[in-house]
């Protein structure tokens, strides 16, 4: 997969191909993204066109400047989970601007969907807009379409767990640590990737040594608490148990991950490594003393090694 970078000030530097296009944010590239993108490559393929895959950075709801909104996923981390899918030959990641947020709908249509990204098949969501003040719906875009003999799919909502599949449920969720209900809308377990960074060495001195990963400033953050976790460093997997939070009983400020790994004891700082939240275990919260803290370390390694025999009630 070709990912661009692609900005309305200078020429479009993709495949000047016809396209079957399918637009969004792809927050967390959840199951009702992968069904549109399976969509949109099913249409590909019958018409014999190049699949085209659109998304914004930043944010729509960023450059609005929408004061709670987190996102799930960072754009790398969306990009990288769409290319894992195969159902896109180029990636197109759009400098969202308020110039292509103030773009007339017929506007945006011409200039962006035919003339820059030659779509000959469009594929979005029921709930896509587009355009000034997000004036342009599916309603228009099929008249767009149809006037241009364009073939249009609106992909319905996929439904899991007695509601439509949404980034903002999945939000939620994560907000609630309820990692289950989340990584069956995301369709694998939630995971935050990044550079491991070294922390207080207070894990090195408890004698649980830990790896740190730090949270961007937009990204939404799952609720505080021990979570049993997966790790994976250089395509190698292992288990651990991971504290999402500030870590109280030391002072802590910044929210991070800090997560003990079973069986470990290789130094990574600088590897670029993942880290899944599998179950919430319990909150966080301050202890009296470093003592007490290692005392409920303890308890929580335990339990994680629990629920991976299946044994945790």
């Amino acid at each position: 997969m070709e990912r661009i970078f692609d900005d309305l000030s200078s020429s479009f530097a993709g495949d000047s191909a016809d396209a079957a296009v399918s637009l969004g944010n792809f927050d967390g590239v959840h199951v009702g993204h992968q069904a549109l993108l399976e969509k949109n490559n099913r249409t590909a393929e019958n018409a014999g066109l190049i699949r085209r895959v659109v998304t914004f950075e930043p944010h729509p709801r960023a450059v609005a400047r929408d004061p709670g909104f987190r996102f799930i996923y960072s754009g790398r981390q969306k990009a990288a989970k769409i290319d894992s899918l195969g159902l896109c030959d180029e990636l197109v990641i759009m400098n969202f601007t308020r110039e292509l947020k103030e773009m007339e709908p017929e506007d945006y249509f011409k200039q962006i969907l035919i003339g820059r990204y030659h779509a000959k098949a469009i594929t979005v969501g029921d709930d896509f807009r587009f355009g000034r003040f997000g004036r342009g719906d599916t309603r228009m875009l099929a008249e767009f379409c149809e006037r241009e003999q364009i073939q249009l799919t609106v992909m319905p909502r996929v439904c899991l767990e007695g509601g439509p599949v949404s980034s903002s449920r999945i939000r939620e969720y994560l907000e609630q640590g309820e990692m289950e209900l989340a990584a069956e809308l995301l369709g694998e377990p939630y995971q935050i990737n990044g550079m491991v960074h070294q922390g207080k060495h207070v894990g090195r001195k408890l004698h649980t040594p830990t790896v740190n990963l730090w949270f961007d400033e937009s990204q939404v953050i799952p609720r505080k608490g021990v979570y049993v976790s997966r790790i994976r460093i250089c395509q190698e997997h292992f288990t651990g148990v991971s504290n999402v939070g500030i870590n109280p009983t030391f002072g802590g400020e910044s929210p991070r991950v800090e997560t003990f790994i079973f069986e470990f004891a290789k130094e990574v700082y600088g590897e670029d490594i993942g880290i899944s939240l599998l179950h919430f275990l319990r909150p966080e919260h301050a202890f009296d003393s470093p003592e007490a803290l290692k005392e409920q370390i303890d308890i929580d390694i335990n339990h994680a090694k629990a629920y991976f025999k299946g044994d945790l009630k």
